[in-house]
């Protein structure tokens, strides 16, 4: 947001509640997509069924290493953030 010219610097209270509001919107937007992560990573598992579907060894190898590899590209990114800067992400296909 671009600063007005002559605009009073916010005080330690706007500034506390800025933060305190910016801290309640990532534990709800974190939990919310936590959750989601959470609900698709379970719905992989039905795919272990063997009377539905056919799968190698490797396929399965591919699909949790792209997982595991997705799980350590957010804690990058939030150890990236933590100290600064910019972390990248990838994608997944067979």
């Amino acid at each position: 947001m671009p600063k007005i010219a002559n605009a009073p610097a916010p005080t330690e209270a706007e500034k506390a509640a800025r933060k305190e509001a910016k801290a309640a919107k990532f534990k709800e937007i974190g939990a919310k997509r936590t959750n989601v992560a959470l609900e698709k990573i379970g719905l992989l598992s039905n795919l272990a069924n063997k009377n539905s579907y056919e799968f190698t060894a490797e396929e399965v190898e591919k699909m949790v290493g792209a997982l595991k590899n997705a799980v350590k590209n957010v804690e990058a990114a939030f150890e990236t953030a933590l100290v600064g800067g910019k972390a990248k992400t990838g994608g997944f296909e067979f």
